[in-house]
C-alpha cells in the first residue's frame, strides 16, 4: 500500500506510525526530529493513502546567562557565557559586538562553544557584547550586555623620576 506525507510519497517504512512520522521528516529534510502522529494508519479495508499530520516542535532557545568579559588583550577581547537551560538543540551562537560610536558586527559561533575571544578590534575603544543562542525555531533574546575595552599592552605608571645630567 503506497504511503503519502501530502503529496510527497514515502518510499520506506520500517514500524508503525512513528516510523512512517520519521520517514516524512526525513523526506522533507528535516533529519533526526520527532514527530507526533495525530492519525495513523486505519484498517486494512481503508485508502490506499494513509494521511498523517505531524506537528513540528521547533522553539527558539531561552536567553544566555552570565556572559562575561574574561580579559581583554591587543585587540581582543575574550568572552565566556552559560548555555540557556532549555529543551531547543543549540545550533550556533550570535556574538554581537558594538564599538562606542560604531555600528554593530557579529560572528557566528559553534554550538559547543560557551566562550568566544574576538580578534581584530581597535585597541582603547569600549566595545559592548551580547550574545544570543540559535536552533531549529530561531533565535532566542539576546543576553545583558557588557563591556569591555581591548589595550595595546600593559600600561605602566611612573610614580617620580630623578632628573640629572647623567654624568
Amino acid at each position: 500500500m503506497p504511503i503519502a506525507f501530502g503529496d510527497t510519497p514515502i518510499t520506506s517504512v520500517s514500524r508503525g506510525a512513528t516510523a512512517i512520522a520519521s520517514a516524512a521528516l526525513e523526506r522533507l529534510g528535516f533529519p533526526g526530529q520527532t514527530a507526533s502522529v495525530f492519525s495513523a494508519i486505519s484498517p486494512p479495508d481503508a485508502p490506499t493513502n494513509v494521511a498523517i499530520t505531524v506537528e513540528e516542535d521547533y522553539a527558539a532557545p531561552s536567553q544566555v546567562t552570565s556572559l562575561a568579559v574574561d580579559s581583554t588583550g591587543d585587540g581582543t577581547i575574550d568572552l565566556s557565557w552559560t548555555a540557556p537551560a532549555s529543551e531547543a538543540a543549540i545550533t550556533d551562537y550570535r556574538v554581537e559586538y558594538t564599538p562606542s560610536g560604531g555600528s554593530a558586527a557579529e560572528v557566528l559561533v559553534g554550538s559547543a562553544a560557551t566562550s568566544y575571544q574576538l580578534t581584530g578590534l581597535t585597541n582603547d575603544t569600549e566595545y559592548s557584547v551580547r550574545v544570543a543562542a540559535i536552533s531549529a525555531g530561531g533565535q532566542g533574546d539576546y543576553s545583558a550586555a557588557v563591556t569591555g575595552t581591548p589595550a595595546s599592552g600593559p600600561l605602566i605608571t611612573v610614580s617620580s623620576y630623578i632628573s640629572g645630567t647623567g654624568t
